[in-house]
């Protein structure tokens, strides 16, 4: 049972489960708009990696042994193994990007370094009530699904292009979906922000108030699903069974109920649409 827990631990608190929910949604795209890019699935789940680690361990300096959550407990601990993965992972996104055209290079370098700005110092967009939520379903929109679309249409740069029917309908999709996600999960942190002086929503509005937030955001989602799709009632049972997980959320749960089983709901509509289209 401690190995399990060691296990789950490492796979939960290192981002290798985020960073797979990432590629899983990377995928869905891939099922619903065109062929499988094995090299870019590879490269997002990288590239998310560094991303979550590379911020919890630039922020670790804040964390404490005694007014931390499991996670940041476990960072504490493991900082030097998190910063060598990182490395790792850097080294390993060289051969997947190599082949890009420098279009395309460019494009993924800004977007890297506007990811950044989440947690740096200086801007901060974490402190801003709101802002940090937005922010992440926006990287979640490019990285999953602006992207992959971009790498199979590399002649059409213009961003009209994701502005036709089915393109724009994905992108609004994944932004409202991550969106509920990423406010809800704020939820988990509400007095921890209070003490550091964050002003999330959660914060803002109150546990209740923020879940029929969330609710809201889900029937958006939801009303962004053209009637004729036939991943509809993929997309429907995501909703119903995100809904339910978001309006059970509490500040109370355990961090894996956030960080596996709501995150999880990235996998569980991959594995969806997976199902229905197959």
């Amino acid at each position: 049972m401690k190995t399990l827990r060691i296990f789950s631990d490492f796979f939960i608190y290192s981002n290798i489960f985020i960073s797979f929910c990432a590629s899983a949604a990377t995928y869905q795209t891939y099922l619903i708009r065109g062929e499988v890019d094995w090299n870019y699935l590879a490269l997002v789940f990288c590239s998310t990696f560094v991303f979550y680690n590379g911020q919890r361990i630039f922020l670790s300096k804040n964390y404490t042994e005694e007014n931390s959550s499991e996670r940041h407990k476990w960072i504490l601990k493991n900082k030097k193994l998190l910063i060598v993965l990182c490395a790792f992972a850097c080294l390993a996104s060289i051969p997947l990007i190599i082949t890009w055209n420098f279009k395309m290079i460019l494009m993924f370098g800004v977007f890297s370094v506007v990811s950044s700005f989440y947690f740096l110092p200086k801007i901060n967009l974490r402190a801003i009530p709101g802002v940090k939520a937005v922010y992440i379903a926006l990287l979640w929109t490019f990285s999953t699904v602006f992207f992959p679309l971009l790498m199979q249409q590399e002649e059409i740069i213009s961003i009209g292009y994701y502005f036709h029917l089915p393109g724009f309908f994905s992108l609004l999709q994944r932004f409202f979906f991550i969106l509920a996600l990423s406010v809800a999960f704020n939820i988990r942190d509400i007095s921890i922000d209070k003490k550091k002086g964050v002003k999330t929503l959660p914060v803002l509005f109150g546990e209740t108030k923020t879940k029929i937030l969330c609710v809201v955001l889900i029937m958006i989602f939801f009303g962004m699903i053209p009637p004729s799709f036939v991943i509809g009632k993929a997309l429907f049972y995501s909703a119903i069974i995100t809904g339910v997980v978001i309006l059970f959320a509490s500040e109370k749960r355990r961090e894996y109920y956030y960080s596996f089983l709501m995150d999880g709901m990235i996998v569980l509509q991959a594995a969806l649409v997976f199902f229905f289209s197959t």
